[in-house]
Order: structure tokens, then C-alpha cells, then sequence
């Protein structure tokens, strides 16, 4: 220090230096004794008076108070004066700076400036073991910790491929049972088709079976009207053929009288005319007052237009009878020849 200050007296006025030379002294002095107490804050403010004041713009100095500052936990000022060091010819003082850029640095996670710090360091001074030590540790720790962040990545890695082959399942099995819904959901609405089908089907026939049952019916009506219709051209007839008949009887009883038929004749046709008129109380007899009414709906008949059938069906069976009366009273006339 007494050195600096010397040197310092060089450059100044002599008269003005030897008045300055005991206040610098003392301000120097009492700079070292508050960095070594500890009072990093007074000592920086003291060397500040001395570069401000005294304009001490000396290196060492400037060094002193950048440490000061550093050591007070005011590292924007003390890196602002170690990067102004930088620029000194002092190999020393530009490795120390650099030295300390570099812890400024390590404390603020900045791991690659620092580490370039503390090889510029070793490259302004090779003996500078602080900054040697600092190098390969720092330079050890990159390292680890590169290896370690690989394997973290590998383990991201991983985990995100697991995760994507987790969520790649998830979405197999989801689009599985999407096509399985979808598969029951067709088979579902087949058989709904199908049974639409059936009972379109089934709807089809009792239809069908419902229109030929109604054609059925219609013709059976049809077969009643056209029966009815031959009974009354039937009853026609028998009339016809009653009047022919009656005139006939009388030819007949005028025949009988004139050719004087045989008793046993009269009493044949007598008999006949019995039965005939036995078989036709029978007839009439069967006919049942408790009708059944639902078959004769079935044939689409009332009972009365059932009645007037059966009344024209035993008509004709009497016009029938009568014919074959008839028949025989032609036979049996005395003055008919039998050819």
C-alpha cells in the first residue's frame, strides 16, 4: 500500500501531494481495518472518498472497493467495477477480476459464463489456483449434471411414451367398444327390422285370409242368391207345371169317369199323396225355432232368407212327387195304349 501511494506522489503536485500524502494514508488505513472487521459498507464508502475525492484512480483500489462491495451482497456494483478491471494491463488484477465475474455468475445458476470466467482466469494467470479449483469443480458439476439432465430426459421420455401408449390404449379399447355398440346397435336394429318384417309378414297373411274369408263369403251369398233365384224360377215353374197338373187331374178324373178306373189305382194314388204330405209335415217339422245364428252369419244368410230356401227346396221336392204322381195316372189309363 505505501508502495501505491508513492507511486501515486509521482504524478501529483508536490506541494498539493505532500499535503494530501498523511489524509490518503489515513483514508487507506482505515479502509483495510473496516474490510477486516467486517464492514464491507464502510470500507467500499472510504475507497470510494479516496478515487472520488483524492482521484486515487489506481487499480488496486478500485479492486479493493469492487471486493468491498461483493462482500456487502451488492454485486451489481462490484461487477460493474470488476468488468472495468478487465481493461487493465495488470495480468494479476485481470485474472482476480475475471476470477470473481466467475462466482458472481456460479451464484446466479449462469454455469456456462462462469465456468468461461474461471478459464479466462487461469489463461491471465496460470498460478491462480482459486480459480483452478473453481474450473474443475464447476466443470465435474456441468458434466453430472448433463449426464443427470440426460437421464431425466430419457426419463421424460419414457414417461411420455408411456403415457402416449396409455392413452393410445384408452383409445384402442374406447374405439373397440364404440365398434361393439355400434356392432350390437346393427344387430339390434335387425332384429327390430326383422321382426317389422314378421309382423308386416303376418299382417300380410291374416289380410289375405281376411279378403278370401270376405271372397268366400261372397260367394257363398252368391251361391245363396243364385239358389234362391233357382228356387223361385223353380217355384215358377211348379206352378207352371201345378196348372198343367191340375188340368191334367182333371182329364185325368174325366178319364176315370168315362174309362172307370180300378180301385186299386185310386187307392195307390191315395197312399201316395199320404206319404207325400207325411214327408212334407216332416220337413216342416225339423225346421228349429232356435236358429243358429252364427253360422248363418257366416254364410252371410238371415234366418228368414234361410227359411225362404228351405221352403222353395221342399216345394220342389212336392212339384217332384207331383210329377211322378202324374207319371203314373198316364200309365194306368184305360184307353191309352202302352207302346
Amino acid at each position: 500500500m505505501i508502495l501505491i501511494i508513492i507511486l501515486f506522489n509521482l504524478f501529483l503536485d508536490p506541494i498539493d501531494d505532500f499535503r494530501k500524502i498523511p489524509a490518503c494514508n489515513s483514508l487507506i488505513e482505515k479502509a483495510e481495518n473496516y474490510f477486516k472487521n467486517k464492514k464491507f459498507k464502510e470500507a467500499a464508502e472510504t475507497y470510494e472518498i479516496l478515487i472520488q475525492k483524492y482521484k486515487l484512480d489506481n487499480p488496486d483500489l478500485i479492486l479493493n472497493q469492487a471486493n468491498s462491495y461483493y462482500k456487502n451482497s451488492d454485486e451489481e456494483k462490484a461487477e460493474k467495477l470488476y468488468n472495468q478491471l478487465l481493461q487493465c494491463n495488470n495480468s494479476i488484477i485481470k485474472s482476480i477480476a475475471h476470477l470473481q465475474l466467475g462466482l458472481i455468475k456460479k451464484r446466479n445458476n449462469d454455469k456456462e459464463n462462469a465456468l468461461n470466467n474461471f478459464k479466462l482466469a487461469l489463461k491471465s494467470n496460470s498460478n491462480n489456483e482459486e480459480a483452478r479449483f473453481n474450473y474443475e469443480i464447476l466443470k465435474k458439476s456441468n458434466l453430472d449434471n448433463k449426464e443427470n439432465d440426460k437421464k431425466d430426459q430419457k426419463k421424460k421420455d419414457n414417461k411420455k411414451e408411456e403415457k402416449n401408449k396409455d392413452e393410445q390404449k384408452k383409445e384402442d379399447k374406447k374405439n373397440e367398444g364404440d365398434k361393439s355398440d355400434k356392432k350390437e346397435e346393427n344387430k339390434s336394429n335387425k332384429d327390430s327390422k326383422g321382426d317389422k318384417e314378421s309382423k308386416d309378414k303376418n299382417g300380410k297373411e291374416k289380410e289375405a285370409d281376411q279378403k278370401g274369408g270376405d271372397k268366400k263369403n261372397q260367394k257363398d251369398s252368391n251361391s245363396g242368391k243364385g239358389s234362391k233365384k233357382d228356387n223361385n224360377d223353380t217355384g215358377k215353374d211348379g206352378k207352371e207345371e201345378g196348372k198343367a197338373e191340375s188340368k191334367n187331374n182333371k182329364k185325368g178324373k174325366e178319364g176315370a169317369n168315362k174309362d172307370e178306373l180300378k180301385p186299386e189305382q185310386n187307392s195307390q194314388n191315395q197312399e201316395q199323396s199320404s206319404k207325400t204330405n207325411k214327408k212334407n209335415g216332416s220337413k216342416k217339422e225339423k225346421i228349429n225355432p232356435n236358429v243358429n245364428y252364427e253360422k248363418l252369419s257366416k254364410m252371410n244368410l238371415s234366418p228368414d232368407k234361410a227359411q225362404m230356401i228351405l221352403n222353395a227346396m221342399q216345394n220342389s221336392e212336392v212339384q217332384y212327387i207331383q210329377q211322378l204322381k202324374k207319371g203314373e195316372v198316364k200309365k194306368g189309363g184305360k184307353n191309352k195304349k202302352n207302346w
